[in-house]
């Protein structure tokens, strides 16, 4: 099965309806789950007038906003049974999570451990060894193995996954790399596995930090270069890559979509972390699709879509905002909490900007400001949770 990288922008439908294939000498696993093409035969839920029209009953004419209708079809979201649910892939999950803390156990080596710790964020594990992973970062920070070393990939390596966990790290550990006139040498530039590295670690700036923002344009117009002068070298893609939005600006569950294909092409592929990673994406994609079905449910209770046309019909898009905030299983609540909250936002945010008049809009705020109409009334509580209705 094909996979791609959607740019974070552009969503695509597949990236919470596929499956990632498992080795077939899997020993729980027995069948690849079928990727449904649900792109074609797309049923219209919202659709926005492309012209103003005329309220019959109170003469109002009112804006539209042409919204185009939405291209996620709820039946075939809610119709989806996906396999790794089952307790028989948890068990398969547990014993190569047990495989690689021996393999994390048995890298020593600070520069081996950087990449290992590099690799499990973007295959979209790390949240399975954080304990091992806050060792080994303490460890080479109290030591800080590569200051004023000559190997630039190791130090910008250490600079960025030091500071995406929280550590205090300046950037004078490239002063080694600088040359009289303060700017980068230009030597470095054919160093492409550590321009890599720099050019990701760039995006980690804070204010003034100047030596940052030159790495951002050394290594930006040295990657270029390299990528119209080697267009099969090895590092080519994961450049390409980089070059199209850095990783400190991805979504992580997309970002571990395509390093595993990535990783699966690289020489030094770890096969218990590849199989883990497989196995992992997959058990999330059910978990995510059973979290958006939720949240196609709640929307279709309130009513809202037989009784208005003017809004945006967004209910996945909205989910996949929480998503992209955190996509660990254990948070669970948010991701769905996130994503009622700005299909409300984005109902109250079109009637605002679209669809009322200034008088219907005072009044509609003095009703919210009094709790005359509260997220209550379209079925959530205060904390943005599901009221289930009683069975009569």
């Amino acid at each position: 099965m094909a996979l791609h990288l959607p740019q974070a922008a552009s969503l695509p439908f597949g990236s919470l309806t596929k499956m990632l294939p498992l080795n077939k000498t899997s020993s729980s696993v027995s069948a690849i789950s079928k990727s449904f093409n649900a792109t074609t035969s797309l049923k219209i839920q919202c659709k926005a007038p492309s012209v103003i029209v005329s309220d019959q009953s109170q003469q109002v004419s009112r804006r539209s906003g042409d919204f185009k209708p939405d291209v996620w079809h709820y039946d075939y979201i809610k119709s989806l049974d996906n396999n790794y649910k089952e307790h028989a892939y948890e068990e398969e999950s547990r014993m190569l999570r047990a495989e690689v803390r021996v393999f994390l156990s048995d890298t020593v080596n600070p520069l081996q451990q950087l990449e290992l710790i590099d690799t499990l964020q973007r295959l979209g594990l790390a949240y399975h060894f954080k304990s091992e992973i806050n060792k080994m970062l303490e460890n080479i920070y109290s030591v800080d193995k590569f200051k004023n070393k000559q190997n630039l990939h190791a130090t910008a390596l250490e600079f960025r996954l030091s500071r995406q966990h929280g550590y205090d790290i300046p950037t004078d550990v490239f002063d080694s790399f600088i040359n009289d006139e303060g700017d980068f040498q230009t030597s470095l530039s054919q160093d492409i596995k550590g321009m890599l590295s720099l050019y990701e670690a760039s995006f980690l700036l804070m204010e003034d930090e100047t030596i940052l923002e030159k790495a951002t344009d050394f290594t930006s117009k040295s990657l270029r270069d390299f990528m119209s002068r080697n267009p099969g070298h090895e590092l080519t893609s994961q450049v390409k890559h980089a070059m199209e939005v850095p990783l400190h600006w991805r979504l992580p569950r997309w970002e571990a979509r395509w390093f595993i294909s990535e990783y699966e092409r690289m020489p030094n592929m770890n096969s218990n972390l590849l199989q883990l990673a497989k196995l992992d994406y997959n058990m999330l994609q059910a978990m995510y699709q059973e979290e958006v079905k939720s949240n196609i449910r709640w929307w279709e209770r309130t009513g809202l879509e037989e009784k208005i046309n003017f809004y945006r019909c967004r209910v996945v898009d909205n989910y996949l905002w929480g998503l992209g905030m955190k996509e660990e299983p254990h948070v669970e609540k948010l991701r769905r909490v996130i994503g009622n909250l700005c299909a409300i936002i984005t109902l109250t945010d079109d009637m605002y900007d679209v669809h009322g008049t200034l008088d219907e809009l005072e009044l509609f705020t003095e009703a919210i400001l009094s709790g005359k109409i509260s997220v209550r009334h379209l079925g959530l509580r205060p904390d943005g949770t599901m009221v289930e209705k009683r069975q009569a």
